[in-house]
C-alpha cells in the first residue's frame, strides 16, 4: 500500500488518507476557479470535499498549506523533468523546461494561474518568501550556474541577476497570457524571447 508523509502532522497517509487529502486539494483549486483563494473558507472547502472539519485540520495546518502543497507536487513534477532532461546544452534543458511548465500551465488554464498569482502578490502568501521554493527558480540557477561553469554562458553576470531576469520575464509574459488566453500565443512568446536571452548570455 502506498504510503505518504501527512504535511501537518508528520504521518504516513495509507491510501485512504491519500485520497481525502487529494480530495481537499481538489476542493480548493475548485473553490479558486469559483471564488478567488481570498473569499474560500475552511467551512466552504470541507463542504466541496465532503469531509469534516477536523479532518480538514488532520491533513492540513491552513488553506494556504493545502495550496502550497498543490503547487508543490507541480513543483516535483517540474524538477523531476529537469533531472531526466538532456543537459548537453543548458540553454536547450531551460527551453525543455519553459516547455514542460507551459503544458502544466495549460492544464490550470489561465484563470486558475490568473487566481494563484493573485494569491501570492496580494495576500497572506508572500512571494519573496517562498520563490527559493519555486522549482523554476531552482531549475534556471543550477542551469545557469552549471552553464557558466561549462563555458556555454559568460560569466561576466551573476547568476542571480540572470535567473532573476528570466523569472521576471517568464511571470510577465504568463501574465500577459492569463488576461489574453484566446488570443496571446504564449508558446510561440516563450519559444520566440528565451532563446533570445540564452543567445544574450551565450559565452560564444
Amino acid at each position: 500500500m502506498m504510503a505518504k508523509v501527512n504535511p501537518a502532522g508528520g504521518e504516513f497517509l495509507t491510501r485512504k488518507g491519500k485520497q481525502t487529502q487529494q480530495a481537499i486539494i481538489d476542493a480548493v483549486v475548485a473553490l479558486i476557479r469559483s471564488k478567488g483563494f481570498a473569499e474560500t473558507t475552511v467551512k466552504d472547502i470541507c463542504a466541496e470535499a465532503g469531509v469534516g472539519v477536523g479532518t480538514f485540520y488532520h491533513y492540513f495546518q491552513s488553506k494556504v498549506e493545502v495550496l502550497l502543497t498543490f503547487i508543490g507536487e507541480e513543483n516535483d513534477e517540474l524538477l523531476a523533468f529537469y533531472t531526466q532532461a538532456d543537459k548537453t546544452s543548458y540553454g536547450d534543458a531551460i527551453l525543455a523546461v519553459m516547455n514542460r511548465y507551459l503544458d502544466l500551465y495549460f492544464i490550470k488554464g489561465p484563470e486558475l494561474v490568473a487566481q494563484i498569482y493573485s494569491t501570492f502578490l496580494f495576500s497572506e502568501i508572500k512571494l519573496a518568501g517562498n520563490l527559493l521554493e519555486n522549482s523554476l527558480y531552482k531549475i534556471l540557477m543550477d542551469a545557469l550556474e552549471k552553464g557558466q561553469q561549462s563555458g556555454e554562458f559568460s560569466d561576466q553576470i551573476s547568476v542571480e541577476i540572470l535567473c532573476n531576469t528570466f523569472i521576471g520575464t517568464w511571470f510577465f509574459f504568463t501574465s500577459l497570457w492569463c488576461n489574453e488566453a484566446q488570443t496571446y500565443d504564449i508558446r510561440a512568446v516563450v519559444n520566440q524571447h528565451f532563446p533570445q536571452l540564452i543567445r544574450l548570455v551565450s559565452a560564444k
